[in-house]
């Protein structure tokens, strides 16, 4: 555990509490997830949040019902207690009075703070707009430290938009402007970092949420099908298409399960139609999700690379795949490869009949063989990948490169590349 000396924080961010409507599309429990995960390991560390920002999220009015955000304070699932901020729920007013919002809560919580040594964290730059919250820290002398999950490339998984355009723009002028990253992927260093020291750190796992039975890594008896598990958000960039085109080329012996929602939700339903071998789950709470990976052969992390630019996300949902005891099949997205290509299966061609081919292929790997791959990469991730012992890393960084204390820092290995 790290020392408990260090700056007084303050976090930015996207926050579901537990009056939000969840089931909205603009909820995204994996990201909150990283969010409680990431908060509690720097809490653990020495670096708790003195105050935690939030900003609610909700699909833009029309598509979403409300045209105000909730304010005031809430609590999150974990009991968390929040601080939500007023804005108009209608773009581009609603990243303009989020942003404000935003600036202003923050402006008070540094008068407040004055005379200590001060910490702005900020999830993204997207939303909450990272343009206020740079400067209200540049304003107010206080450092501030950005957690970059992802940065969306026009005509990747966005349409080229206009504001699409803009915000890339702002990202790649911004980010080197902070005096603190951390980052899922090594091409958001490589690209908009170049030359920093930055703290990867692509996720994390609670080890308490995997020492159910159904995460043992023991095979279902006699098996009448192969089952495959694809959890997660429906859309084409996480390979939803992909799959269920490979399981046209699959014999009677193979199952997919399918859990999660998005756009593709309908595409899943009609498949199931049509084939018997594909089962639609829909949108399962965690516990019910860690008891469906525990009953696969194969979970399945299809992340696209190929035919979508996705070269600046990292899928953080690996980690709890790989957390869960049966084996993982994945692209080669990010660093996958590189750190974890020992502890998975590797699909490097991403087409359906490739993909076919690949589950025959892990089909027919004796049984034992698999689970001792899947038992592998869960022993790795519940010692080296817990949020204690990432919360740890980055409470490190924040020591060393950001104000200079001594310590343990983060090694040139683990941080930049």
């Amino acid at each position: 555990m790290g020392s408990s000396v260090g700056p007084v924080i303050a976090f930015v961010g996207v926050l579901a509490t537990t009056e939000s409507d969840i089931d909205d599309a603009a909820f995204n429990r994996a990201g909150q997830m990283f969010v409680e995960g990431l908060l509690r390991g720097l809490a653990t560390a020495g670096l708790p949040a003195d105050v935690v920002l939030g900003v609610e999220p909700l699909p833009g009015f029309p598509r979403g019902k409300r045209l105000m955000g909730r304010h005031g304070w809430f609590t999150t699932g974990e009991g968390r207690k929040v601080r939500l901020v007023p804005f108009v729920n209608i773009q581009p007013l609603k990243w303009l009075t989020a942003g404000v919002s935003v600036a202003l809560a923050l402006a008070a919580w540094c008068w407040r703070r004055r005379g200590r040594p001060r910490l702005v964290h900020c999830l993204n730059l997207s939303m909450p707009p990272g343009l206020f919250v740079w400067l209200v820290a540049r304003l107010t002398g206080t450092k501030i430290l950005v957690s970059v999950n992802d940065v969306v490339t026009p005509g990747g998984v966005a349409p080229p938009t206009l504001f699409r355009k803009l915000d890339f723009a702002l990202h790649r002028w911004l980010l080197p402007r902070f005096d603190g990253w951390m980052v899922v992927s090594r091409p958001i260093a490589n690209d908009f970092l170049p030359g920093k020291t930055v703290c990867l750190i692509e996720g994390g796992v609670s080890p308490e949420a995997f020492t159910r039975a159904t995460m043992d890594g023991r095979p279902r008896p006699a098996p009448e099908r192969f089952r495959m598990v694809l959890a997660g958000s429906l859309e084409s960039f996480n390979g939803v298409e992909l799959v269920l085109e490979a399981m046209g080329h699959l014999p009677q012996g193979f199952e997919l399960i399918v859990a999660g929602k998005g756009t593709l939700a309908a595409s899943v339903r009609r498949a199931t139609a049509s084939d018997d071998r594909i089962v639609y789950h829909g949108f399962l709470d965690f516990s019910e999700l860690l008891d469906l990976y525990g009953s696969a052969d194969l979970l399945l992390n299809i992340r696209v690379t190929q035919a979508i630019d996705t070269r600046y996300f990292f899928p953080s949902k690996l980690m709890e795949l790989l957390a869960s005891g049966p084996p993982v099949l994945s692209t080669c997205t990010g660093h996958v490869e590189d750190e974890y290509g020992t502890l998975l299966y590797l699909l490097r061609d991403e087409t359906s009949r490739a993909l076919a081919e690949r589950v025959g292929e892990i089909a027919r790997i004796p049984v034992e063989e698999r689970r001792a791959l899947g038992m592998k990469a869960r022993s790795f991730m519940l010692a080296e990948k817990s949020w204690d012992k990432q919360g740890e890393r980055l409470a490190d960084y924040v020591r060393a490169e950001m104000f200079g204390e001594t310590g343990p820092e983060i090694s040139r290995e683990a941080a930049h590349r």
